[in-house]
């Protein structure tokens, strides 16, 4: 976050339309969870982030939530994150279907195309920059 916005990819695919993620994705073998999150940032966003404190962490279980991200379950971290150095853009080689980098004033968060949809636990740890008390379930 920067100046009252979050910096988030956005993407444009056929089974979601136009949306956002934000940045961040898999880790790979031998590499621990700092060091994904700082490559993926770099990879999707082109700035360095120097990551911070844990802000929460929500689960994504299919056959609960019915499936609608996939079949995979998934564990997410968020991480406060500072921008150290570059300017945000689309890289020269985005992720299928990335169409764009985009800096969302926190204000437009709840009506915006992000995927998962911002929960109210969400949205209160990114408007108040504090840790959530727990973990939330999409």
């Amino acid at each position: 976050m920067q100046d009252g916005a979050l910096l988030l990819v956005a993407f444009n695919d056929a089974a979601s339309g136009y949306h956002y993620n934000l940045p961040g994705g898999g880790i790979e073998p031998g590499e621990g969870v700092v060091a994904a999150l700082e490559r993926e940032v770099r990879e999707e966003t082109g700035v360095t982030a120097a990551v911070g404190h844990l802000l929460c962490a929500w689960e994504y279980v299919p056959t609960v939530a019915y499936a609608p991200y996939g079949p995979q379950a998934k564990l997410t971290l968020l991480f406060a994150c500072t921008i150290t150095a570059g300017t945000p853009a689309l890289p020269t080689a985005p992720d299928p279907h990335q169409v764009g980098v985009v800096w969302l004033p926190l204000a437009d968060l709840p009506t915006a195309p992000l995927l998962p949809p911002p929960t109210g636990v969400l949205l209160r740890v990114l408007q108040d920059g504090a840790a959530a008390s727990g973990f939330f379930s999409v």
